[in-house]
């Protein structure tokens, strides 16, 4: 009450962005989202301090399931013209979880890929790689992708003992295929990358 009285004492432009910005949150608050996200988009082109209310906003749309809007809000960030750096990538960045959240998990690695060399986003975005990896059973990728990772430590394990796991997984393709061979073959660098995999031994 106290931010919408002192809104009505201003005048000018700020004043017209307050009140929209209010409605919007009323918008919001009675769970007319389809109304709130028009007023939220119009504003962004209007103030370019409305930015991080929308990625804030992108990131409940996203929590509640309703990728769309999520996406509609970030694109419409990034469509922006001179975009700060930092904005930019912070925008990049929520649209990779937005795609991942949604199931578009090739849309969202291309996103990640180019931001994983970037130290901001970095563990995180390689947990979200290789979590499109294991989520896709595409061993050979995550194999590839573990292997040019140049980290000490990812989910807090060595590199090596994460890659003898995606070699097992492999292995356990080949060997449901009843390709035995094949099977041992990738056991074996399982084993090669770490002689301490029990898994490994055991599948061998």
């Amino acid at each position: 009450a106290y931010l919408l009285s002192n809104s009505k004492k201003s005048s000018g432009p700020d004043n017209v962005y307050s009140a929209e910005y209010f409605r919007g949150l009323n918008y919001l608050l009675n769970n007319e989202d389809d109304k709130a996200l028009k007023i939220f988009t119009d504003l962004i082109d209007v103030d370019s301090s409305t930015i991080e209310t929308h990625l804030a906003l992108g990131g409940v749309y996203r929590r509640r399931g309703e990728f769309d809007k999520a996406i509609l809000i970030h694109q419409n960030l990034l469509s922006r013209p001179k975009l700060d750096k930092s904005i930019k990538n912070q925008s990049l960045y929520e649209l990779a979880k937005d795609f991942f959240s949604a199931g578009l998990y090739d849309k969202s690695e291309k996103i990640l890929i180019t931001l994983k060399d970037n130290k901001n986003y970095q563990d995180s975005c390689i947990e979200y790689i290789l979590l499109i990896y294991e989520i896709s059973k595409d061993w050979d990728s995550a194999i590839n992708f573990c292997k040019s990772v140049k980290k000490d430590s990812i989910r807090n394990l060595p590199p090596d003992v994460i890659l003898s796991q995606y070699y097992c997984e492999k292995s356990n393709q080949y060997h449901n295929d009843n390709q035995l061979n094949k099977s041992i073959t990738v056991l074996k660098k399982a084993i090669d990358v770490n002689p301490q995999s029990v898994r490994a031994y055991f599948m061998l």
